[in-house]
């Protein structure tokens, strides 16, 4: 019974390591958006799509197609990179997501180099089976102030996925 026992925790194992995540920065990714605050709103869409090098490192391009939803509608098209290290999601050079942080973890994210950021706090993590049958990690995080969480905003990033 005890080796029974052991063969049917092996075989779980094996399985569960069989339904590898999916990584974020490859080919085919897409993200549809719709941001903005009031009557300012702008559709975007993200997709990434080929291969490129910087800084001697290897990454895929990051199209965004953004049209704002107002006056006259003007759009654009930008090319960046992305690439993944693990659990670290890095975009444009400024890394994104890590799910490798846990409940109470700060982190900061940083838009085009700046030296202020956004600030938030990791209040829940867990793995979660999708429809595809892929495990993804996912962590709930909330934007904090000097190591304060401030309530009622959370958001969902999702191994994979994005948020």
């Amino acid at each position: 019974m005890k080796r029974n026992l052991i063969l049917w925790s092996m075989l779980i194992a094996v399985v569960s390591s069989s339904m590898a995540q999916e990584p974020i920065a490859m080919d085919g990714k897409e993200w549809n958006i719709r941001a903005g605050h009031y009557i300012y709103f702008s559709d975007i869409r993200m997709w990434i799509d080929g291969d490129t090098i910087v800084d001697g490192m290897a990454c895929k391009k990051l199209y965004t197609h953004t049209k704002q939803l107002w006056e006259e509608g003007k759009e654009s098209v930008e090319v960046g990179y992305c690439r993944q290290d693990g659990d670290k999601y890095y975009q444009n050079g400024d890394l994104m997501f890590d799910f490798s942080l846990g409940v109470g973890d700060e982190f900061a994210t940083y838009v085009d180099n700046e030296e202020s950021g956004l600030f938030y706090a990791v209040v829940g993590v867990g793995d979660t089976v999708w429809i595809d049958g892929l495990v993804r990690k996912y962590m709930v995080v909330a934007p904090c102030h000097e190591g304060v969480v401030i309530p009622g905003y959370t958001d969902i990033w999702v191994e994979g996925i994005g948020s």
